[in-house]
């Protein structure tokens, strides 16, 4: 079995431990997510690509069975490597991985949630193009790899109760006596610069080995690409755990070396500014991920705004074609309702337009507000007058931009007023006279109707 790297003599070890596939060694994320488990086959078998896809239902779920690899549900989902979904949720390098039977793994576009045995989340991501297997497929090959409307709008829901939770824990935070920590020495403060120095070589190192197998990756040769495809996804959870641990060293190194160079700051004052740098940091995580949902929110509308326009603008072509390949004179009440629907068409346009631009403005102010507030937050103040009305400022820039956001999906798929003038239009084709093409013109009008309602 291939090492992880050229500096590491370690080969990752799987052995079958009672549902479960355990793994040991370092890098086991990136390794589970690659190597096919290797036991003796009358104790085990591994299931087929094929068997896995077999079990994926409507509800847009599947939950692994004994015989099941990461590798091979994978192949079945169009994931590159489906343990960068629990990058983020407590993993060590080093620790002994399990994936129990019985985890469920659940999309809604290309949006992926891990859930364990105890319908817990384990680990949810966004997963893009190329982070699929191919790029050319949706995620377990559903229509669209856009998440569903409604489905964002509970999640935004949710999210926003989680920054606003956040964000008052942070302000909480700031007044909160904590323990008194003993002085870290100069000893410390070395011996942290040193590993961080490490730790930035390594990441240093990794960004070269990436741009090499970069270079692989276009090579004719396929198992030369498949080689570079592999190494790429391994240096990248690599790299996520790398810098996670910089990440640590930074500030427990920002603590140190306050400690050493100012002797009157109190422990407790060093302690309030790291627990409110980790508030800080998960407020800010909090409204990270909520930005990636009013994102994907926002093209999905994007998405559906377009189709709906299409749908109307090509039955109203086609009204206007029937009028001019038949012999049949369309009176004025008629044609001032095509020109009307054509300006209610117009309309809509202009309206996308107009809300893409107010909601851009509305987050660019939400943006200048937020990084106001957090410098101040850095600069380490206590609670004044203008820390108080920087997180006014912020608060009613946060609820302007939540309120245009939900206009923007609510009055860019507001179909009412041009449905009633097709409607209008679909009732004025009743009195011409019956005819296959007249017919079929007001079945669509009212297919396009009902299906934007």
């Amino acid at each position: 079995m291939k090492k992880l790297s050229n500096s590491s003599t370690d080969l990752v070890k799987m052995t079958k431990c009672p549902k479960y596939w355990c793994i040991y060694g370092g890098l086991v994320g990136s390794m589970l997510g690659f190597f096919q488990p290797v036991v003796s086959a009358d104790s085990w078998q591994v299931n087929s690509v094929e068997e896995i896809v077999s079990r994926i239902d409507s509800t847009h779920s599947l939950t692994m069975i004994e015989g099941d690899t990461v590798w091979n549900i994978g192949m079945a989902l169009n994931i590159k490597n489906p343990m960068q979904l629990l990058s983020a949720n407590g993993y060590q390098d080093g620790e002994q991985y399990t994936l129990p039977v019985g985890t469920v793994i659940t999309w809604d576009g290309n949006y992926v949630i891990v859930k364990d045995e105890q319908n817990q989340v384990v680990g949810e991501k966004i997963i893009t193009d190329n982070e699929k297997m191919n790029p050319e497929k949706t995620i377990a090959n559903q229509t669209t790899d856009e998440p569903q409307t409604p489905a964002i709008k509970e999640k935004i829901a949710k999210q926003r109760e989680q920054v606003a939770q956040a964000r008052a824990d942070l302000e909480a935070g700031e007044n909160q006596n904590v323990e008194r920590a003993p002085a870290v020495s100069t000893a410390k403060k070395q011996e942290l610069e040193t590993a961080l120095a490490d730790k930035q070589a390594e990441l240093t190192a990794l960004d070269s080995e990436l741009a090499v197998a970069q270079t692989q990756e276009t090579s004719e040769d396929l198992k030369e690409q498949a080689n570079a495809q592999q190494t790429i996804a391994e240096i990248d959870v690599k790299r996520q755990r790398l810098e996670t641990e910089i990440a640590i060293l930074e500030a427990e190194y920002s603590a140190a070396k306050v400690e050493e160079t100012d002797s009157t700051h109190t422990a407790e004052a060093r302690n309030q500014a790291i627990q409110r740098d980790a508030l800080q940091k998960a407020a800010l995580e909090q409204t990270q991920i909520l930005q990636i949902l009013e994102d994907n929110l926002q093209q999905q509308t994007v998405i559906e705004w377009t189709q709906a326009v299409e749908d109307f603008s090509m039955t109203l072509a086609d009204t206007e074609k029937l009028f001019s390949t038949m012999e049949v004179t369309a009176t004025p009440q008629t044609n001032q309702t095509i020109a009307a629907a054509n300006e209610a068409l117009n309309q809509k346009q202009t309206q996308q337009a107009e809300l893409s631009i107010q909601l851009e403005q509305a987050q660019n102010d939400y943006q200048a507000a937020q990084e106001l507030y957090t410098n101040w937050l850095n600069t380490g103040s206590d609670k004044n007058a203008e820390g108080e009305q920087l997180a006014t400022t912020l608060l009613d820039m946060e609820q302007a931009k939540n309120e245009m956001v939900d206009r923007f999906t609510a009055d860019l798929l507001d179909f009412e007023e041009i449905s009633l003038t097709f409607s209008d239009l679909a009732s004025q084709l009743a009195t011409y006279p019956t005819t296959n093409q007249f017919t079929k013109t007001q079945q669509a009008i009212a297919t396009v109707i009902q299906r934007y309602k």
